[in-house]
């Protein structure tokens, strides 16, 4: 049994899933979701993740799910004591037997190490964030149709037959947390406009008669920003299209210039188009791996916040 810990936002329990079913096929074995970080138990001593729900659970997994009991429960709870969690992280790689056949590894560096893709002759427990795509390529074609989202689109069939029909570029601009962050590398920071303005201009030089369809949570401020064009949709805000129908959507566009935010490297990622242009940040939080390399890179400039 291969064991993947199952925490954060949508973005990351993808980049969750997908390294825990790469690594359960390289085992030959059985992936067990572990979604014990969304139990009320453990939301209730961490405020700050109760908005987090086990989105991933409405696709078509190919796994088990369920949060773990017993022994194996109390000595994974003891590990992720924060106080122990600092001194493991300290290692360039952490990995320990815990007993009852399972042995413990944990990602203690935010950059693709080719060590995490060995194989054990136990059970294994991944506790991490795997954000790159070289732990899981080799997979694609069974990942995709697991990650989509399941959905009813008959609600937006004439905004998705305008997104299949044209040049569609989705583009995600992401603020809320991202704008009250301070600029810190290696943390969240909010993404400068004049990225987009770069990856606007790029994308238009290389496909013709592009169509920009804009996805943010905070809607009002890019339209303010970008103004009204023939060429540009405000997607995010429209009645009965909620946060899951928008990244199908973004899926769905034919080409994407993507924010510093897993939602939106998923969306790319996951873009069936064989000849998909794909602009991306230059730097992203510290991880030089994040980015796969046929997609392009937009270089930009910070100023920090006083």
């Amino acid at each position: 049994m291969v064991y993947i810990r199952l925490w954060g936002g949508f973005g990351n329990q993808l980049f969750q899933y997908a390294f825990g079913y790469s690594m359960a096929k390289r085992h030959n074995t059985e992936l067990f979701v572990d979604c014990g970080f969304f139990s009320d138990e453990y939301l209730s001593k961490n405020a700050r993740f109760t908005k987090q729900k086990p989105f991933i659970l409405n696709n078509n997994l190919n796994c088990i799910v369920g949060n773990l009991e017993g022994n194996l429960k109390k000595k994974i709870d003891f590990i992720q004591d924060k106080n122990i969690n600092r001194l493991i992280r300290l290692p360039n790689h952490f990995s320990i037997d815990i007993g009852e056949g399972v042995r413990y590894v944990k990602e203690t560096r935010n950059l693709f190490d080719d060590y995490f893709m060995r194989t054990y002759d136990c059970d294994v427990y991944y506790d991490g964030y795997w954000q790159c795509e070289r732990y899981f390529a080799d997979f694609k074609e069974e990942l995709v149709p697991q990650l989509m989202p399941v959905l009813d689109t008959s609600k937006y069939t004439d905004i998705l037959n305008k997104i299949f029909d044209e040049n569609s570029v989705a583009i995600h601009i992401r603020r809320g947390d991202y704008s009250n962050s301070k600029f810190n590398l290696g943390n969240l920071y909010l993404l400068p406009m004049n990225y987009y303005d770069k990856a606007i201009e790029e994308i238009s030089r290389q496909i013709v008669n592009p169509r920009f369809y804009f996805f943010s949570n905070d809607i009002e401020y890019v339209k303010n920003y970008f103004g009204d064009r023939d060429d540009f949709f405000y997607l995010s805000g429209t009645d009965g299209i909620n946060t899951i129908d928008e990244f199908y959507m973004m899926s769905c566009c034919k080409h994407q210039i993507i924010a510093n935010s897993t939602f939106s490297w998923w969306a790319a990622w996951l873009n069936k188009n064989v000849n998909k242009c794909v602009y991306s940040p230059s730097g992203w939080f510290g991880n030089k791996d994040i980015i796969p390399r046929s997609w392009e890179k937009i270089n930009y400039d910070l100023e920090r916040k006083k």
